[in-house]
């Protein structure tokens, strides 16, 4: 066993000698080699850096193109805003919503009977297509209005919570919580 270990630690000792004796001998050359690598380092981060900022601006021209997008449809329909949460048995929940925030259009769908959900100019567009089909006047009664969602997002009546925020164009609102 101990013969092993000596021929072993022999052989470590002898490969090491041998990277040693093939590294550069010049300091030079190790600066030279460190300046180069440092060099391509900072290249690549630049480039890093430049497409980061190109993803940005592409990110900020597609969410600009969808806001003005959003803000001429609202402007063709009867509502600014339009908030719904329905709460089903076993506390799963239907959620959608357009809303305005800081002048910034914002739409997203949370849909737990079918697992899914939508965010930004995809939701709006699903909530923004079956709702301007209602036909909903400020004046009705909960109950009509309820009735026209169900059908509108093809939804079950057997909800346990069922809470309703619409802003309409000339500002005024309406609001109705069932529990």
């Amino acid at each position: 066993m101990q013969i092993k270990t000596w021929l072993m630690h022999s052989t470590i000792l002898l490969v090491i000698t041998m990277i040693g004796a093939c590294a550069p001998v010049s300091d030079e050359l190790n600066e030279e080699s460190a300046i180069d690598v440092e060099d391509s380092r900072i290249e690549e981060n630049i480039d890093e850096m430049d497409d980061a900022v190109d993803d940005v601006r592409d990110d900020n021209m597609a969410n600009t193109d969808e806001q003005a997008y959003m803000e001429e449809k609202l402007a063709e329909s009867y509502f600014q805003e339009v908030e719904v949460s329905i709460t089903f048995p076993n506390d799963r929940d239907y959620e959608f919503e357009i809303s305005k925030d800081d002048g910034i259009i914002e739409a997203s769908l949370e849909d737990e009977l079918s697992r899914r959900q939508l965010k930004g100019k995809k939701a709006f567009d699903f909530i923004y297509e079956r709702m301007v089909e209602l036909p909903i006047d400020k004046n009705e009664e909960f109950k009509t209005i309820r009735d026209k969602i169900i059908s509108a997002f093809d939804l079950q009546e057997d909800y346990v919570k069922f809470d309703i925020e619409i802003i309409f164009q000339d500002g005024s609102v309406i609001e109705f919580e069932y529990n």
